[in-house]
Formats: C-alpha cells, sequence, structure tokens
C-alpha cells in the first residue's frame, strides 16, 4: 500500500510542479523560445523555482516508490500525472473539461500504462556500458529531436509545442539513463567515481536541453497541447534506450508486440484528442497573438544584428582613410560588396517587420476584445456610423477596444520609424563611402 502511495503522491506532485511551470513560462516576454534567455528569466521568476521544487520532492517520492516497488508497478502509476496536471491547469485557467478531454487523459494514460504493464521491463545491468553504444544512442536521439525541433518552427504554435514536449521527453530520458548510470559510478567508487564519469556532466547538458524545450513548449501554448506528449515519450524513449545500453529486456512474443502496438495506437489518439482539444483552440487568440509578438521579436533581431554588422562595414570604410597604411583595392571591394549584401536584407527585414507589427497589433486588440466578450468593431468606410441596436455600454467597450488598436497601431509605427531611421541613415554613410571610393579611384 505504501508504494502505491509514494507512487501517487509523486504523480501528482509531478502534475503540480508541470501546472506551475507552464503558467510561468507562458507569460514569459516575446523572442525567448528556444534560448537560454528563457531558462534565465525563469529561474528569476519565484512560482517557477516553486513549481520546479514541486516536482523534485516528486522526484524524491518517486524514488522512495521505486526502491520499496518494481519498475512494473510504480511507472505505470506515475503515469497518473497527465490525470493530474490537466484538470489543474483546466481550473486554474477557469476552464471546463469536455468529454473529449477526458477520454483524451485516460486514452493517453491508459495507454501508455498498458504498454508498461504488457512489457514488464525488468532492471537492467549495473554495468556502464561501452562507448560505442553510447555512441549510437546519442546520434539517434539527437537526430530525432534536431528533426523534430527543426519541423516544429515551421509549424503554428498549437502544433509545435507537442513536437517540442515530445523532443524535451526524448532528453529527459536520456538525462534518466545517464543518471542511472552516474549513481551506479557513485555507489561503486564513491564521489571519486562519480567526478570521473562523464555521464555526471551528461547529466547536466541534457537536463538543461530538455528543459529549455519544456519551457519552450510551455511558453508557446497552454498545457494540453505539449504535456501529453512529453508525459508519453519520456517513459517510452527511456525503456528504448534501456534495451539499448543498460541490458534491459522486454516481454516478447507475438502477443506482447500485438499489445504494444494496441496501447501505442490508444496512446497516440489520446495525444490527438488533447493537442485538438477546446483547452488549446479555445485560447486561439492568446495563443496567436503570442506568436506575433514572437515574430516581431525575432525580425526586431534580425534588424539589430543587420544594423550592427551594417555600422561596421561602414566604419571601416569611413576610418581606413585615416590610417597610415590604407587597405587595397581587394579589402575595400570587400567591404562594398557586403554592404551590397546588407543593404538589401535591411529593407526586407524591416517590410516584414511593419507587416508583423501590424498582425501583432490586430491580435493584442482581438484577445482584448475575446477577453471583455465583445466583438472587434470594423472600421467604417463611411462617417463610422453603423445601423444596428447597440447598447451605450456595449457601444463604449467597442470604442475602447479600438482605442485599444489604435494605440498598438502607433506603437508599431514608433517603432518602425525609429528603426528606418537608423537604417536610412546608414544607407546615407554607406552610399557617401561608395562614392568616395569611387571618385578616388577615377582620380588615381
Amino acid at each position: 500500500m505504501t508504494v502505491y502511495l509514494l507512487a501517487l503522491g509523486a504523480a501528482l506532485l509531478f502534475g503540480i510542479g508541470s501546472v506551475v511551470q507552464q503558467r510561468v513560462a507562458f507569460t514569459a516576454p516575446p523572442g525567448k523560445t528556444l534560448r537560454l534567455s528563457l531558462l534565465w528569466w525563469l529561474v528569476r521568476q519565484p512560482p517557477w523555482l516553486i513549481g520546479v521544487g514541486t516536482a523534485v520532492v516528486g522526484n524524491l517520492f518517486s524514488g522512495a516508490a521505486l526502491g520499496m516497488g518494481s519498475l512494473a508497478v510504480v511507472q505505470p502509476l506515475l503515469v497518473a500525472r497527465l490525470l493530474f496536471a490537466l484538470p489543474i491547469s483546466a481550473v486554474w485557467a477557469r476552464q471546463r473539461l469536455a468529454g473529449r478531454d477526458w477520454l483524451g487523459m485516460l486514452a493517453t494514460a491508459g495507454g501508455l500504462a498498458g504498454f508498461l504493464v504488457i512489457a514488464r521491463p525488468d532492471s537492467g545491468t549495473e554495468a556502464e556500458p561501452p562507448g560505442w553504444q553510447w555512441l549510437i544512442v546519442l546520434g539517434a536521439i539527437g537526430t530525432v529531436v534536431g528533426v523534430l525541433v527543426t519541423a516544429a518552427r515551421r509549424l503554428a504554435p498549437a502544433r509545435e509545442a507537442p513536437m517540442l514536449g515530445a523532443g524535451a521527453g526524448m532528453l529527459f530520458a536520456l538525462q534518466s539513463a545517464f543518471t542511472h548510470v552516474a549513481v551506479s559510478a557513485f555507489l561503486d567508487e564513491g564521489i571519486g567515481g562519480l567526478l570521473s564519469s562523464w555521464t555526471t556532466y551528461a547529466v547536466a547538458v541534457t537536463a538543461v536541453a530538455g528543459t529549455l524545450l519544456a519551457q519552450s513548449a510551455y511558453e508557446m501554448a497552454p498545457l494540453a497541447a505539449s504535456y501529453p506528449a512529453l508525459a508519453a515519450t519520456e517513459p517510452l524513449a527511456a525503456i528504448g534506450i534501456s534495451v539499448g545500453v543498460l541490458g534491459t529486456a522486454l516481454a516478447v512474443g507475438l502477443i506482447p508486440l500485438a499489445g504494444f502496438l494496441v496501447a501505442l495506437g490508444v496512446m497516440t489518439v489520446g495525444i490527438y484528442l488533447l493537442a485538438t482539444s477546446p483547452l488549446v483552440t479555445g485560447q486561439s487568440e492568446v495563443i496567436a497573438r503570442k506568436a506575433a509578438d514572437e515574430e516581431v521579436a525575432e525580425t526586431e533581431r534580425e534588424i539589430e544584428g543587420l544594423l550592427h554588422d551594417l555600422s561596421d562595414e561602414v566604419t571601416w570604410l569611413e576610418e581606413c582613410r585615416t590610417r597610415t597604411r590604407p587597405p587595397g583595392q581587394a579589402a575595400v571591394d570587400r567591404r562594398l560588396q557586403r554592404l551590397d549584401d546588407l543593404v538589401p536584407r535591411l529593407d526586407s527585414a524591416l517590410a516584414r517587420l511593419a507587416d508583423a507589427g501590424g498582425r501583432a497589433a490586430v491580435e493584442s486588440a482581438e484577445q482584448a476584445a475575446e477577453q471583455a466578450g465583445t466583438p472587434l468593431p470594423e472600421r467604417p468606410a463611411g462617417d463610422g456610423v453603423r445601423s444596428g441596436s447597440v447598447t451605450p455600454a456595449r457601444r463604449q467597450v467597442q470604442e475602447e477596444l479600438a482605442a485599444t488598436l489604435a494605440r498598438y497601431e502607433e506603437e508599431a509605427r514608433a517603432r518602425d520609424r525609429r528603426l528606418a531611421a537608423e537604417a536610412a541613415e546608414l544607407r546615407t554613410r554607406a552610399e557617401t563611402q561608395r562614392r568616395s571610393v569611387a571618385a578616388e579611384r577615377r582620380s588615381g
């Protein structure tokens, strides 16, 4: 009985910790997805640290449960974290769980638990695997995670989050395998063995990489979009790694194989139901606003980099005339060619920023309208008077929303004017240098 209580307690703590982390990550400033600056921002948020601490206590509970019971008993119970996390997240967001949401949770958790029960994985070997086996596993995991991240960046946030969650789950599974070997080294050789084992340092690297993927997934969409994929992928990948390098044995035969396929199919259906649930699609305005802000931040970062590079090139050309030994013609030509490359890229980025800023302004106003329960008023083509029965209170809300949209648009225009002014100044300086170089060559 104690084993069951510890395992379920761990699942509850994992669920609560994940909900808290996602709520904080979702408020992160734009432009931090898949960047270490996201983690730096998060570690300075006390609520996020509380969520991490809750998950750490959950790890202690699960460790105690594994110490008292078998992996085959404890691991399926830990899957219950899905059944805790998503209802808690829905209550916190004041959303109602529909029947399809409960079906999705039960299918995901039941399919995963069924797979673990059918597989009956043993504890494996305690010896450290040879290096070539680790290289194969690292190559396979790295390739899959790289493909997931690359493909995810081309999708909408609600579709990107599950793929990043799956990648995080695979990295956390790899971290668990490294931890298993590192702890074995500590038990056999003490602190010296722990510090001399490369897996000790691999634990830290994979933990940071996995956390970055998980928090990036949490940052871009509600928990229901990413958490099922993460929670399902982690134990499955852990079993695969254990079989490949730690000597873990699974049940074999036609019946277990058929059971594996059925369990995986049920789990996949559950993840799909949750990823397309109103828990996710019902917040489309919020997700769209975050995506638009993210696009603006990324484009601004690109423009700032182009402005920096263009300034460096122009400054080099300006200063080369004051040197006692002027640079050769080939060096000057390379700088001029660099200018010819940077200026069109800068113009293109400024145009994209204007488009992205307009979308962000509209998404911001539409999000405010959705939260107020009032549709955003259309802009009249004539004198601004529209027919229809509109109460004074509703008309006031619409006017406030229209003012909000106008304010967002003015902020976007002010930003565009500032960057365009910097770009115009650099273009003028660049053109001056082109003329100066041409004049010098004609006179020479």
